[in-house]
């Protein structure tokens, strides 16, 4: 192969054309300078390239970097992005390389080697995929403590008919797994809504809310109530669970083989024998008491658990405790 020659780089004072003046440079004069440096450097990058040199940086004001720029062995024969001083054009077909100004000096990746803008963005996209991945909600709170038996109480999404919601799960009372299905004070109703009148009625999961049973619910669950730190589980007949599942009124409802649950055993499951489903009159709201409820006079009221019961201030006991409304928190769950 002929040896290539290159033209003699010149300093800027032995340029022909060049003549120092003492307030400023002709530009005529400086432009033909620079189109025979220009010429040099090109030159010069060309041979490199061509013997693989790798050349790195070549003078002031021009970066070309064979990494990221075109390479001979990578396939490109271009020479990389070249700037001339300042605001010099990239040239060459090879890569993208080179800086705008000397002063900012980034290299840039090409296509010889390395990845490209354009791959960077189809790696985020393969990311931004694996939350969709996840799959679907699960049903209950009990599934989510069968699936990470350390979780612990708070909100979480469910779907226990196919479309998500918040709602509070109870994660350590009975081994956990508790789904809220009515959350306010004790003595009061959440937002004024009850059983009868709303189907869903849940603007805050974790302190009021009231939503009537999944249809998928049935009478072979266990159901628990909570007030202040008192937790009874029980289980409901039919009528009772028509009232919870479609807020129709049957009156007061036996209530079956109650169990303490919470931590500390407080809770006086003999107090959990009876559930008021609502009666005539717009006599809205539940109430859970002991054996003697039905009788409506002050004893029974005196073995009240809990109550979401507002027609009178009665029934405001906690775990057999007079409170005065609104008292302490009370739900009600299933699981």
């Amino acid at each position: 192969m002929p040896k290539r020659q290159c033209p003699k780089r010149l300093a800027k004072e032995e340029h022909p054309t060049y003549h120092r003046r003492v307030a400023r440079l002709d530009l005529t004069q400086e432009l033909s300078y620079r189109s025979h440096d220009y010429r040099y450097r090109s030159c010069t990058i060309a041979v490199c390239l061509l013997l693989s040199a790798g050349c790195g940086s070549v003078g002031s004001g021009l970066k070309v970097d064979s990494g990221t720029g075109g390479s001979a062995q990578g396939g490109s024969t271009g020479a990389g992005g070249a700037t001339t001083g300042t605001g010099g054009a990239a040239s060459g077909a090879g890569g993208a390389g080179g800086s705008v100004d000397a002063s900012v000096d980034a290299p840039h990746p090409g296509t010889g080697g390395g990845s490209t803008p354009a791959d960077a963005a189809t790696d985020r996209t393969g990311a931004a995929d694996a939350p969709a991945d996840a799959g679907p909600s699960p049903v209950s709170c009990q599934a989510i403590k069968q699936q990470n038996p350390a979780a612990t109480s708070g909100v979480y999404t469910i779907a226990p008919l196919g479309t998500p919601q918040s709602t509070f799960c109870e994660m350590t009372s009975g081994g956990g797994g508790w789904t809220a299905f009515y959350i306010g004070d004790n003595g009061s109703s959440p937002g004024g809504q009850h059983f009868e009148s709303a189907a869903d009625a849940c603007p805050d999961p974790a302190n009021s809310c009231l939503r009537r049973l999944p249809s998928t619910i049935d009478v072979t669950r266990e159901f628990a109530v909570k007030c202040g730190l008192s937790v009874v589980k029980f289980n409901l007949e039919a009528m009772a669970l028509d009232f919870f599942t479609n807020g129709l009124d049957h009156g007061w409802r036996p209530l079956t083989n109650a169990v303490t649950i919470d931590t500390g055993l407080v809770g006086k499951a003999n107090l959990v024998a009876n559930v008021w489903t609502g009666g005539p009159v717009a006599n809205y709201g539940w109430i859970i008491a002991g054996p003697d409820a039905p009788a409506s006079n002050l004893a029974a009221q005196m073995t009240t658990f809990g109550n979401g019961y507002t027609p009178n201030t009665g029934w405001n006991y906690c775990n057999g405790m007079s409170e005065i409304a609104p008292g302490s928190r009370v739900m009600l769950f299933y699981r």
